[in-house]
C-alpha cells in the first residue's frame, strides 16, 4: 500500500510564508550592514539582541544561556563574549543572587548605537502596526509566536 501523496499547500498560506521568509531576509540585511558598520560578526549582533532581550523581559543573561540561545559551544561563547567586552560592547557583572555565577548585559553605548541605527526601523515598523486594530495585532502576535516555536523546534532537531 503506498502512502497517498500530502495535499498542495494552500496557495494563500504558502504565499504568507513566503513573504515571511522575505521579511527575515531583510531584516537580516539590515542587521548585517549594522554589524558592518560596527565591524561586528553577525553573531555578535545576535548575542547584543539576546541581551537587550533579556534586559527587556526582566532576565539577566549568563554566558551558558547566551551560548544555548545562540547555539554555540562554551569555548566560542566565552571568545565572543571576550570581543564583545573588548570592543566595548558588553560588560560581565557578579551575578545579583549568586556570586559563582556571571551575567553579561550590553553596555549604554551599544544600546545607543544600536538605537540610532534601528530606531528608525522600529519606528516605520511600529507605524505599520498601528495601521491595524488591536485585534489584528493580537492575531499577528499568536501567529509569528507560533511560527518562531516551529523554527524553534526544527533547530533543535533539523530532521523532524
Amino acid at each position: 500500500m503506498t502512502t497517498p501523496e500530502p495535499d498542495p499547500p494552500d496557495e494563500e498560506r504558502q504565499s504568507a510564508l513566503f513573504l515571511l521568509r522575505r521579511l527575515t531576509v531583510e531584516v537580516d540585511t539590515f542587521a548585517r550592514g549594522f554589524a558592518e558598520a560596527h565591524e561586528l560578526h553577525p553573531t555578535d549582533v545576535r548575542a547584543l539582541v539576546a541581551m537587550l532581550d533579556a534586559g527587556r523581559s526582566g532576565e539577566s543573561m549568563s554566558p551558558g544561556r547566551l551560548a544555548q540561545e545562540l547555539a554555540l559551544s562554551s569555548a566560542s561563547t566565552t571568545a565572543l563574549v571576550d570581543r564583545l567586552t573588548r570592543a566595548g560592547h558588553a560588560v560581565r557583572r557578579p551575578h545579583p543572587t549568586d556570586r559563582r555565577r556571571a551575567i553579561v548585559e550590553p553596555t549604554d553605548g551599544a544600546r545607543a548605537e544600536g538605537g540610532r541605527w534601528f530606531g528608525g526601523l522600529n519606528r516605520d515598523m511600529l507605524a505599520v502596526l498601528d495601521g491595524f486594530d488591536d485585534a489584528e495585532v493580537d492575531a499577528f502576535v499568536r501567529i509569528v509566536e507560533a511560527l518562531v516555536e516551529v523554527v524553534r523546534r526544527h533547530n533543535a532537531d533539523p530532521a523532524g
